[in-house]
């Protein structure tokens, strides 16, 4: 008998909801897996744990996700710590909106952060929302023509008027004409 790819596969069953298969050499949109987990429930919700010999590795659900960590653990040390050594950590809501949440502080550290949107929102007026907002920086840059902002920093273009007017009516009659020529 010829020893071929698929005497290498093993496949266990565990009834109806769990199966555990190794060395499938049937290719996937991720390659063939080295092994793979596959349950489902009641519903027919599956549940997919793979690691692939393209060296992606899944952990897939087709319903909610919780990942809860440190019930027991130390405040000292991160309680889900996640990194990405060599990449990029994407983290995606095509369809929905991303919710960061904690009880003393968010810190982002970076060399460079970005936001990016049509509308960017810092703080609210709820009655337990911000009630301050404190810019630390050796240099603040604002760019804009409307909105009060520009406007109290002298930078949109009511601003400009204002500032016309406000020269012509503030010139000294000393400055503007010479003394001595006005009689």
């Amino acid at each position: 008998m010829a020893v071929g790819e698929q005497d290498a596969r093993y496949l266990d069953i565990f009834g109806p909801k769990l199966s555990i298969e190794t060395g499938n050499p049937q290719n996937s949109r991720f390659g063939p897996a080295a092994f793979n987990i596959n349950g489902t429930n009641d519903q027919g919700v599956k549940f997919v744990l793979a690691h692939h010999e393209n060296n992606t590795t899944r952990f897939n659900t087709g319903a909610d996700l919780l990942i809860e960590g440190a019930q027991n653990g130390s405040p000292d040390t991160p309680g889900i710590k996640m990194i990405s050594h060599t990449g990029d950590l994407d983290i995606d809501s095509p369809e929905g909106t991303i919710n960061l949440m904690a009880n003393n502080q968010i810190v982002l550290e970076a060399d460079r952060i970005i936001l990016k949107a049509n509308d960017i929102q810092i703080g609210d007026s709820a009655s337990h929302g911000t009630k301050s907002i404190t810019l630390n920086a050796d240099k603040i840059q604002v760019n804009g023509k409307t909105g009060n902002l520009p406007i109290h920093l002298k930078l949109g273009w009511i601003s400009t008027i204002e500032s016309l007017a406000g020269g012509l009516i503030d010139i000294k009659a000393g400055k503007a004409f010479p003394s001595g020529s006005i009689k």
